[in-house]
């Protein structure tokens, strides 16, 4: 056995005690997730999670996430958004998945569970090929895409061959989506008018799929909030923001794929996304995120029975 090889058994028992007496015993708990709700409450996540023509009216302001910058709601944006909030943010929902991208769920076998849920969120148009099914299922009811994606993927849809690339992309991958979650206001840079093409795109072709804004106001009053309960980073990942959704709309929440190390509870190794074709640290190293800080305040809410945080097989 190398030194390498010790050094990540040792890792794994350390982050296998961090659940000691916790995944045997553990169930929901109605009472604390009520209780945190009412926390959540100052946040008014059912009417400003994603921007509307009623939180952002016509030639009013939009703050950047960051606080750097403004943006008007000019008449070619205010088109774009929608009369009223989503129903995804202003319902309930019996139970719901959380399903991040980590490695973890490689040989968890977790995918028939996560599809039998109502409700499934992914992030970053993941991949759902067939070899990735058992492990993190195929259901996918809201998506998110950053801009990253848009620019390396489909060159910020500028050429009808990358829009309908895009929507081919959507259609064959995700069959039964219904919205996909856009951040253009996240940061002011030039490609913000390129990240809300994307509703014209969708329109153009018919799509059934809703695009929708995060609104950078509840992004940044969520980033305080989680600050409070112990969560210290300049910028709260995506995972985050929708954890803060789902945590308000469903009854059961259950949380895969979030892990911000590159070692299982087993001490085996694992790469930063299940689709990764080697390991990978970027992903943890961004200094904009605190990812085992988020991952601790998800721990704590896992043994409150807040919500389900799933980190071995199923």
């Amino acid at each position: 056995m190398t030194e390498e090889d010790k050094k990540r058994i040792k890792q794994g028992k350390e982050l296998n005690s961090l659940f000691a007496d916790v995944d045997s015993n553990w169930k929901f708990n109605p009472k604390s997730l009520a209780d945190f709700r009412k926390q959540l409450a100052i946040l008014h996540t059912a009417a400003n999670f994603t921007l509307t023509k009623q939180n952002a009216p016509l030639n009013s302001w939009i703050t950047y996430a960051t606080l750097r910058g403004t943006r008007e709601v000019t008449t070619e944006l205010h088109r774009k958004l929608p009369e009223k909030p989503p129903e995804f943010q202003t319902g309930r929902f019996r139970n719901c998945s959380v399903v991040g991208s980590s490695g973890i769920l490689t040989g968890s076998g977790c995918g028939t569970q996560i599809d039998s849920t109502e409700f499934v969120i992914r992030f970053n148009l993941p991949p759902l090929e067939e070899g990735y099914i058992p492990d993190v299922g195929c259901k996918v009811d809201l998506v998110t895409c950053n801009r990253y994606r848009l620019k390396m993927q489909f060159e910020y849809l500028v050429s009808e061959a990358n829009k309908k690339k895009f929507i081919d992309f959507l259609s064959s991958n995700y069959p039964k989506l219904s919205y996909i979650w856009l951040f253009p206001f996240s940061f002011p840079g030039k490609t913000v008018d390129n990240v809300t093409h994307v509703v014209d795109v969708l329109r153009e072709h018919n799509s059934s799929v809703q695009a929708v804004f995060s609104n950078p106001r509840h992004m940044f009053d969520s980033k305080v909030f989680w600050e409070h309960q112990g969560v210290n980073e300049s910028t709260l990942t995506s995972g985050m923001n929708l954890i803060t959704l789902a945590l308000d709309v469903c009854e059961e929440l259950h949380v895969y794929g979030f892990w911000p190390w590159l070692v299982n509870r087993r001490g085996q190794e694992v790469n930063y996304h299940y689709g990764d074709a080697g390991k990978s640290v970027a992903g943890l190293l961004q200094p904009n995120h605190n990812m085992p800080d988020e991952f601790s305040r998800l721990l704590q809410l896992y043994k409150h029975g807040v919500l389900r945080l799933v980190t071995t097989t199923c």
